[in-house]
């Protein structure tokens, strides 16, 4: 009787170790984004959390997502709150650790009235107009970027929090601001949306290339080096086992390296 007794708390006792092992947490943040990342209680939380989760699924550990503002994320993964940022450029995030293998791309564009005639020609083409931007955006880590940071207001007027980008689609309707700089991608799912299908936007150009996109990895955890590898690994098991395409078959997009 004691024997059983001694064996069914050992059995108990490695039931809870092996539960314990299991339940190492990886932590991501994003910002309202789609299709990239979205709202953290939605059924489609962004193409970026699903493949994240996928990953670091299958390598055992637990995936938490949290949404909120972009420049809070980029705060939030330099000083260790959280592990991973779903997804940026090499600008969005100075200092973040980026692995190898990217989770998307994206190609920035300039979205006017449709009555507006104005194309986007170069930085010397914004001199004239109202640009609506994101607070923490990085454009193209170059010439545009320079001259979101030095123009100044009215020229240029920045946006922050989770709706961000309505705001801007908001003030560009009305008039406030003559053409917003944005996510090819993301604009487009925007305007798909049964509230915007009549707002009357379109292109007026774009940056030309599209720029890699990539999870950025917190700079002083001691786990990130594991983490980009299990990245590094993980999204290449995904896309030969098929897992990749299916998910981003849910946002009807297709795997950005087959289409370059």
């Amino acid at each position: 009787m004691k024997k059983n007794i001694l064996t069914g708390v050992l059995v108990v006792g490695l039931m809870a170790f092996s539960a314990g092992a299991s339940a190492a947490t990886v932590t991501v943040g994003g910002n309202i984004w789609m299709p990239y990342t979205g709202d953290a209680g939605s059924d489609h939380p962004g193409y970026c959390v699903e493949i994240l989760k996928a990953v670091f699924e299958a390598a055992g550990y637990e995936v938490k997502y949290q949404s909120e503002p972009l420049a809070r994320v980029s705060a939030d993964v330099l000083a260790g709150r959280i592990d991973v940022m779903a997804s940026a450029d090499k600008g969005d995030c100075p200092g973040c650790y980026f692995p190898s293998r990217s989770i998307g791309d994206e190609l920035n564009a300039f979205y006017v009235r449709k009555d507006d005639p104005w194309k986007y020609r170069g930085v010397a083409s914004l001199k004239d107009v109202r640009l609506g931007v994101i607070n923490g955006y990085s454009y193209d880590n170059g010439v545009l970027d320079e001259y979101i940071k030095n123009a100044g207001m009215p020229a240029v007027q920045s946006a922050s929090g989770n709706e961000a980008l309505q705001t801007n689609i908001s003030k560009l309707m009305a008039g406030r601001l003559d053409t917003i700089a944005v996510n090819d991608d993301v604009m487009r799912n925007s305007l798909g949306q049964p509230a915007l299908v009549n707002a009357g936007l379109v292109s007026a150009g774009n940056l030309g290339d599209a720029e890699e996109l990539y999870p950025a990895f917190a700079p002083d955890n001691p786990l990130s080096g594991k983490y980009k590898q299990i990245w590094d690994e993980g999204i290449e098991k995904l896309r030969l086992s098929g897992k990749l395409k299916e998910i981003l078959a849910r946002y009807n997009l297709v795997d950005w390296a087959a289409s370059r």
